[in-house]
């Protein structure tokens, strides 16, 4: 089995460590590099639940390379997981559209985060977490009032830069979800 990246195998960075990379790239780069990185993690939280072969699970996963494997492509990992009941339905619908402005950002030569497309998506995703309440709140942490939401979320949607942001604090958000989700099990 060749050597992959992975969360568990401390090949990828720590969260905090992957936003300050962030800062240095572009926005499609941003889109691109958090949705590998989910996809990674994904791919470790299937491969603790398909414990039974460990190279079984590692052949279906792609883990020696091979893309054609049935659980080796994002979207399988993201639906697999849900089959498994390792997401929520809230999980799969900010994973799907997260893979797609993945899509959209590696399969195309011109756009951006003003794209008609990737502004629904990102919708998408907010609303997604949105509806998941405060299961991703940190302890500590107050969660925005309604309102303070609703009015930060119309203002920064409509501008580049928040939409940016909204992608990115998301998916950091998933990360963070899914690597103590890697850890714990």
């Amino acid at each position: 089995m060749k050597k992959r990246e992975s969360w568990k195998n401390a090949k990828l960075p720590e969260p905090r460590e992957l936003v300050a990379l962030l800062c240095k790239v572009s926005a499609r780069e941003q889109a691109i590099l958090l949705s590998s990185f989910l996809d990674s993690l994904l791919g470790d939280l299937i491969f603790k639940k398909l414990d039974a072969d460990e190279k079984e699970a590692a052949n279906f996963l792609g883990y020696d390379g091979d893309g054609r494997a049935p659980g080796a492509s994002f979207g399988s990992r993201i639906q697999l997981a849900y089959l498994l009941s390792l997401i929520d339905a809230n999980e799969l619908k900010a994973l799907r559209a997260v893979k797609s402005v993945r899509n959209i950002f590696a399969h195309r030569v011109i756009c951006s985060f003003d794209d008609q497309e990737v502004i629904a998506k990102t919708k998408e995703i907010i609303d997604a977490l949105d509806q998941a309440g405060d299961k991703y709140l940190e302890k500590g942490r107050e969660r925005s009032t309604d309102e303070e939401w609703q009015q930060a979320k119309a203002k920064n949607i409509g501008l580049k830069d928040g939409r940016i942001g909204f992608f990115t604090g998301a998916a950091v958000i998933l990360i963070n979800h899914l690597k103590k989700m890697v850890e714990s099990k």
